[in-house]
């Protein structure tokens, strides 16, 4: 992580903390590392903790405590982070089934003429790491992951798609993702899969969690 932690009252129930400025494994285990240290002396007047990239918003009960008593205690622990590398926070490795193929992926070809590499290239580069799911959000289930390598990476579009079908399997700037239902969204779709991101009928509705690592695999036959 880059700099000192930043603490700042967003809202009058809401204290951010930024603990870095970019997507990396270091800014998560950062956020990770705060989570816990806020989770083991919990104050009754906490609400949520909805933990970013490289943030860490805690949500907190106006009624109950002031915006100076949150915000001390927020830079408090946050000025306690330990300097050097933290550890990752576990989590389960899942594999995604995934066809590239342009029945299913309108912005396959078009991403890999604008990254100059041929479809093939793009799909073994995109299967070719894990990825950490750093937060879910946007939709229920839906994965933000990272990092994805800088030579495929590309911008969302000028204008978001009114309709992505669901297990569109889509990447935007350094992220990756998979839309867990239809939906408008404007990342650039690059394949799909039939996995089911998000079902509330199971016992455990959502598929991958924070902290757990996917590995794509490419299911066309090439």
């Amino acid at each position: 992580m880059n700099g000192a932690p930043e603490v700042e009252l967003v809202s009058e129930r809401a204290v951010l903390v930024r603990l870095g400025s970019e997507i990396s494994t270091e800014s998560h285990a950062a956020v990770d590392w705060l989570l816990g240290r806020i989770e083991a002396r919990r104050p009754p007047w906490l609400v949520e903790l909805v933990p970013a990239y490289c943030t860490l918003m805690a949500l907190y009960d106006p009624g109950a405590v002031g915006d100076g008593e949150v915000q001390a205690f927020m830079s408090e622990l946050a000025a306690s982070l330990p300097p050097g590398p933290l550890p990752a926070c576990s989590g389960r490795t899942v594999e995604i089934p995934v066809r590239y193929h342009a029945e299913v992926a309108p912005d396959l070809a078009a991403v890999a003429d604008e990254t100059a590499v041929s479809v093939a290239d793009l799909v073994a580069i995109h299967t070719g790491r894990e990825y950490l799911v750093h937060m879910l959000g946007f939709r229920p289930g839906f994965p933000f992951m990272g990092t994805l390598d800088p030579r495929i990476a590309v911008p969302r579009l000028p204008a978001p798609r009114p309709r992505v079908p669901v297990g569109s399997v889509a990447i935007a700037g350094r992220q990756t993702g998979i839309y867990p239902c239809e939906t408008a969204g404007g990342w650039r779709i690059i394949g799909r899969t039939r996995a089911v991101l998000f079902d509330p009928a199971r016992p455990d509705p959502f598929l991958l969690r924070r902290c757990d690592r996917v590995r794509f695999v490419d299911v066309d036959v090439h």
